[in-house]
């Protein structure tokens, strides 16, 4: 994750810039139960913001009044790896899987009913480890440029796989050695 950070001094990318992705290997290490978590979207796949206005839920983009609305998140996290840690941005279908494959109505309705369930299913979720596909977006705000990671996809570490890839990169490595001592 140390490479989607800022390095300390150096300039930040301009906000029109391409976002930079990496793939890390990191632990989901807290989940704030007090953060909104979902937003009120159309029940249609675009998934656009919806307030709540006349009996219905109206879209601005769309301009139009749905009936029903349907949650979706954008849950902030921190995770953790061997580099650090960071606060992420994970969106509704990379929330979903690290929250075990609950959408956000379901976890709204535990909020609201069941606190328990609520409070374990993000339990569940922490101290997990994951491999995250990550973009970091330079945003400006007020005149302050700051890094954001937004994670595009979440898989569960397979450990196996993992073991493959450093034995891999540990070989490339050695490789690398060789070579330098024969020159």
């Amino acid at each position: 994750m140390s490479s989607l950070l800022p390095i300390p001094g150096e300039p930040l990318p301009p906000p029109e810039a391409k976002p930079e992705y990496a793939t890390v290997v990191a632990t989901l290490a807290a989940v704030d139960p007090e953060q909104t978590m979902w937003y009120a979207a159309a029940p249609e796949e675009r998934g656009r913001k919806v307030v709540e206005r006349d009996g219905g839920w109206w879209c601005e983009f769309d301009q139009r009044l749905y009936p029903t609305m349907v949650r979706r998140y954008v849950l902030q996290s921190k995770v953790a790896d061997s580099t650090g840690e960071a606060q992420l941005s994970f969106f509704d279908d990379a929330a979903r899987v690290v929250l075990g494959g609950k959408t956000a109505d379901e976890l709204a309705e535990m909020k609201e009913n069941r606190p328990k369930a609520f409070a374990a299913a993000l339990a569940e979720a922490a101290f997990r480890p994951w491999v995250l596909r990550v973009a970091a977006r330079t945003q400006e705000y007020n005149g302050e440029r700051r890094r954001r990671l937004a994670v595009h996809s979440a898989v569960p570490l397979d450990y196996g796989a993992e073991a493959r890839r450093t034995l891999a990169a540990l070989g490339s490595m050695e490789a690398v050695k060789a070579e330098a001592v024969a020159v």
